[in-house]
């Protein structure tokens, strides 16, 4: 892990393990940017998804979808994954 300093950015991983987020509480405590959960697997939606992006374009926040993998690694499979997960959202850049 690295050593926190003031060039760190502050950053959060999420999923439907963490409930409710207030977004915009997140942003206001220095927190820039966030890994939402998609899939796990080849099946599994999060079921925080929607919400959770969402959540973090309302509060300007940089933000990638993630896959959790399985042990049988399918690449094109779960790059398909990704693409159908993540169409119609729209991803803020700065």
């Amino acid at each position: 892990m690295q050593v926190k300093n003031e060039t760190n950015i502050k950053g959060i991983d999420v999923s439907k393990w963490q409930g409710e987020i207030h977004w915009n509480q997140v942003a206001s405590d220095g927190v820039k940017y966030a890994f939402i959960k998609a899939t796990e697997g080849t099946s599994l939606v999060d079921k925080k998804l929607k919400e959770n992006a969402e959540g973090a374009n309302r509060a300007e926040l940089k933000w990638v979808i993630t896959i959790l993998p399985t042990l049988i690694y399918l690449p094109k499979n779960k790059r398909n994954i990704l693409y159908k997960q993540s169409k119609g959202y729209r991803v803020i850049y700065r």
